[in-house]
């Protein structure tokens, strides 16, 4: 700033050389890192569901299982549509009728099956389900040339 006229300021600077680095990892043909995808994906109708979601959701990511959710106010037909989008294998469905039984649907997002089980049952059939369809992670060799 005193340069330009004004008060002495301190500061401080930093420069990355982003051009650089992007320039690098071309020269070692560097790949992008691919996140690995969710497998399931939570949908709800109402306010209650809404709150059964959400600990529902919290649970599952607790025991480390790869989940996304849409806790807006969409339809049940955007929410699917997301899942598909998502390329999820399931989706697990809380509407009011299920916030009040106190169970979910679990639709197989290939077949388009879907079985009503109870809630405290969801975490066993989840990873029973994902035990027998193992997800598979590709890692990708980096080589230097």
């Amino acid at each position: 700033v005193e340069s330009l006229g004004g008060e002495p300021t301190p500061a401080i600077g930093f420069a990355l050389g982003l051009d650089r680095l992007i320039m690098e990892m071309k020269r070692i043909k560097a790949k992008s890192y691919e996140s690995p995808k969710p497998r399931i994906f939570i949908a709800q109708l109402g306010n209650l569901a809404k709150k059964k979601s959400l600990k529902l959701f919290a649970n599952l990511e607790k025991e480390g299982i790869l989940l996304a959710e849409s806790f807006g106010r969409g339809s049940l037909k955007s929410q699917l549509r997301t899942a598909n989008k998502l390329g999820v294998e399931m989706t697990i469905i809380i509407g009011q009728k299920e916030a009040l039984d106190e169970t979910v649907i679990i639709k197989n997002m290939v077949t388009g099956t879907q079985e009503t089980i109870p809630q405290e049952k969801v975490l066993n059939a989840v990873k029973k389900i994902l035990k027998n369809k193992p997800m598979v992670i590709k890692k990708k060799k980096v080589t230097n040339k």
